[in-house]
């Protein structure tokens, strides 16, 4: 019974040799150093039977201490020889002056291992340090307190910049209608100059114009705040708003409709006023105007 087991033992040696013996393989590292973390290929190549199964690394254990990138692969058949190529990318973090990469690839009969094959090379570091370091420097020691600066009181901040724009909120609230209050004055006031610096550019000798330029500049201004403008109306229609007068006094009214029939004389008529009437329109005119200011002044609320 041993003579039996002895034989079968070394049958089995025997056919583990002779696998062994069909299947070889190198391992090359394509380059002579590498600097720490940069990518760096190897070239693993392995001739075995055609039939045989080959187990190859091509996971992050299988290559530590170092980290796996990406593996690229390629076979070649002749007759019943298989010779496959692979090309291993990986990197090394690692200081030691000579490294050594390590690779195993298992031969598989039926799911059971007849062969590890174990391929190793070496690499060298490559140091960005350089060679010659100089320690001729003295050591000084710096035996001061350090000042430390006192960081920002965040609190006081936020209750200032709070401060701030509570004071900027009360003081919109307070000076929003004194401000727009100024604003709406200011813009008539605006207004009130542009149509007496029209009346002013009047020429008196010539009474047709300087009567229609005194009735529009009137209408144009006793327009504000109406439905409707003065200046569009005919002397016919002034003379119905008597009966019926909006929102205007009647001295505004009346000297609207005195300059209105007054202008249809001079050109429908060719009736010419004396040289004193001009002038007595224009008093009466800014007179009205001046009143009619002062009413929208104090109308602002």
């Amino acid at each position: 019974m041993q003579r039996i087991l002895s034989k079968l033992v070394l049958l089995g040696l025997t056919c583990i040799m002779v696998v062994q013996a069909q299947v070889t393989g190198t391992l090359t590292i394509l380059s002579d150093t590498v600097p720490l973390g940069r990518p760096v290929d190897a070239v693993l190549v392995v001739k075995s039977p055609k039939n045989l199964s080959l187990q190859y690394p091509d996971t992050l254990k299988d290559f530590r201490p170092y980290e796996f990138i990406q593996l690229k692969r390629a076979s070649t058949e002749k007759g019943n020889t298989r010779v496959d190529t692979l090309v291993y990318t990986f990197r090394t973090f690692e200081i030691a002056p000579i490294q050594i990469l390590t690779l195993s690839v298992l031969a598989l009969n039926k799911k059971d291992t007849v062969i590890n094959l174990v391929l190793k090379d070496t690499i060298h570091f490559s140091s960005r340090l350089p060679l010659n370091k100089n320690d001729s420097l003295e050591l000084h020691y710096h035996e001061d307190l350090i000042p430390i600066e006192t960081p920002p009181d965040y609190i006081s901040l936020a209750l200032f910049i709070c401060l701030v724009i509570l004071i900027i909120g009360i003081g919109v609230v307070l000076l929003y209608k004194p401000v727009k209050r100024w604003i709406i004055k200011r813009q008539i006031i605006k207004e009130y100059n542009i149509i007496i610096q029209d009346i002013e550019q009047l020429n008196p000798s010539n009474i047709e114009d300087y009567t229609y330029g005194l009735s529009s500049a009137v209408k144009r201004w006793c327009s504000e705040g109406l439905s409707f403008r003065l200046d569009s109306l005919t002397t016919s229609e002034i003379r119905i708003l008597e009966s019926n007068p909006p929102d205007i006094l009647q001295e505004e009214l009346a000297i609207i409709l005195e300059l209105s029939e007054t202008a249809d004389r001079i050109l429908y008529a060719g009736i010419t006023p004396t040289s004193e009437l001009p002038g007595i329109y224009k008093q009466k005119v800014i007179q009205v105007m001046k009143g009619k200011l002062d009413r929208r002044l104090k109308a602002i609320r």
